[in-house]
């Protein structure tokens, strides 16, 4: 139960920061407009999921693990923030950037 509890705060402290931070720094100065600002607001999120999937085609049977953020408290955000980049991470035959530099170069 103690556990249980410092997970809370911690998902409780993350959400606040990004309140703040939607509010103080892109819907005050106008980044973002209300309706955006509300649809980005954080609500009872919870803290991310951490998992494994077995990679059974190797020897040893190695877990790849896996981490869900949906409902978290930067969940919506994030999807937000990728449909404004992935336009750049796109090169100009339609396929995906190989590396950082030329997604950068983009942006």
């Amino acid at each position: 139960k103690h556990q249980n509890q410092d997970l809370y705060k911690i998902s409780r402290s993350v959400e606040r920061k990004v309140r703040n931070y939607l509010r103080d720094h892109l819907k005050k100065t106008g980044l973002i407009s209300t309706e955006t600002y509300r649809q980005l607001y954080p609500n009872g999120s919870r803290i991310g999921l951490l998992y494994g999937n077995p990679k059974v085609h190797k020897q040893g049977c190695p877990i790849r693990p896996i981490c869900s953020a949906v409902g978290t408290a930067t969940y919506d955000l994030s999807k937000y923030l990728a449909e404004i980049i992935s336009p750049a991470a796109t090169n100009s035959y339609g396929t995906d950037c190989r590396d950082s530099f030329p997604f950068l170069e983009q942006l």
